[in-house]
């Protein structure tokens, strides 16, 4: 068998790795979205796994930046509703 016969998508890791995304998906239905955006994103790049992990590693930490600047706005809020020590806001 070459590498070109060889069909990742068989290999006992990956059936399992498919198998637990798909429960994870069927307990917390909001993230098929986010599945859907990676799916089309990886289709777009091909196989090469060197490029998708690249893609995935970009898309992680502009998530990350998204997450961090709305815990920052978050944290802004509750701060301005705490009182003051003069005991006003």
């Amino acid at each position: 068998m070459t590498d070109k016969d060889t069909n990742i998508i068989e290999f006992p890791a990956v059936k399992k790795a498919r198998k637990d995304l798909e429960e994870f998906l069927a307990k917390n239905p909001k993230a098929r979205e986010y599945q859907a955006e990676i799916d089309k994103m990886l289709e777009k790049i091909g196989d090469n796994p060197i490029n998708r992990m690249v893609a995935l590693s970009t898309l992680i930490s502009d998530k990350a930046s998204l997450i961090g600047k709305a815990l920052k706005a978050l944290n802004k809020k509750i701060l301005e509703q705490l009182p003051t020590k003069g005991g006003r806001h």
